[in-house]
């Protein structure tokens, strides 16, 4: 993956520990190594807190300590990703399993692929929309005015669908 030059990634420990803590159920042994890990960052900022370092001392203190434990934990992570499986929802229609990538981490897998489901069927209807309804320009830039002419442009295409099939059937009323 790509950074831009002056673009700095943060991550959120606590959030990072949660998830390993989370995945103690099913890796214990890889969970236990980066919460190890954790702890030893804990500690340090414990160390700070507790001794009352200044900012400059916090600083020096994270330079020298706190950076090579994460070096090494992203070097871990790099090297453990390639062998680990991520769990994620299976399609019960299709049985097919999916990957989803997010950062709300608040919301469970399965309502991760609701949401992409979701807004697949938004996707198909503005396909459909674009493929059947002759809307060539809109009338105004307003909400309102682009909605009442696409409403406008749906009960016409179902008017056309419906006397189409009633002269197809021979029915009259």
């Amino acid at each position: 993956m790509t950074w831009f030059k002056d673009v700095t990634l943060f991550h959120c420990m606590a959030h990072a520990r949660r998830k390993f803590d989370e995945a103690l159920g099913n890796d214990k042994q890889r969970a236990e190594h980066a919460l190890t890990e954790v702890q030893k960052l804990d500690a340090l900022e414990r160390k700070a807190k507790n001794e009352n370092f200044t900012s400059e001392q916090r600083s020096a203190l994270r330079q020298e300590e706190a950076t090579p434990i994460l070096k090494a934990l992203e070097q871990w992570m790099k090297s453990e990703y390639p062998s680990v499986t991520p769990e994620s929802p299976i399609d019960k229609e299709t049985e097919k399993r999916f990957v989803f990538l997010t950062n709300n981490f608040d919301l469970a897998p399965e309502d991760v692929a609701l949401l992409y489901k979701y807004r697949w069927k938004i996707e198909l209807f503005f396909k459909w929309i674009k493929q059947h309804l002759k809307v060539k320009s809109f009338w105004g830039t307003s909400f309102n005015t682009v909605k009442i002419q696409i409403y406008i442009a749906i009960i016409t295409y179902c008017l056309v669908v419906i006397i189409k099939s009633k002269l197809k059937s021979g029915h009259s009323n």
